[in-house]
């Protein structure tokens, strides 16, 4: 069993196995480890870490001044983080494309948005200089779906655990 744990082809999801925790990461068949849970047993059976952690569950009035301030102080660092990838995200969108390298401005939006909204709120995921090729369009009609025949292709190989 070893050689198909250790095989691409076989994810250990596919074996019958699972992994018990991850601050362990021991490996169980799922029969002999949902005995060994069920019967009570909190720990793991192999190095004995407990499986789940107790939550903290003090009440409020025991909660000290500082670890409120901590975490206060842990929370704001993480909204100015959020808040400064927002202000450059924004500040690239409104740069006009050229200038990104992404190229040339689109020549129009066929009306649809219309012609006098603010293009602030759009914003362009491609922040990075790279561009992607668009695709055209296929040629000829649209497929009906309801008159469409089955495609006559070879049967696709199967990569998952008899591959």
């Amino acid at each position: 069993m070893a050689a198909a744990m250790d095989s691409p082809a076989h994810p250990v999801e596919e074996l019958g196995i699972t992994r018990l925790s991850k601050t362990c990461g021991h490996i169980f068949c799922r029969k002999d480890i949902m005995t060994w849970v069920t019967t009570n047993h909190r720990t793991c059976p192999t190095c004995r870490t407990p499986l789940l952690t107790e939550p903290d569950n003090r009440p409020i009035e025991d909660i000290t001044d500082a670890e409120v301030s901590q975490t206060l102080g842990m929370i704001e660092q993480l909204l100015q983080s959020h808040l400064e990838e927002l202000r450059v995200i924004r500040e690239n969108a409104r740069r006009p494309r050229a200038e990104r390298g992404v190229g040339p401005e689109p020549v129009g939006d066929g009306g649809q948005r219309g012609g006098d909204e603010d293009d602030s709120e759009w914003v362009d995921l491609n922040l990075d200089g790279i561009s992607t090729p668009e695709l055209a369009p296929p040629e000829g009609p649209p497929p009906n779906p309801q008159t469409r025949e089955r495609s006559r292709s070879p049967p696709q190989e199967y990569h998952g655990m008899y591959s």
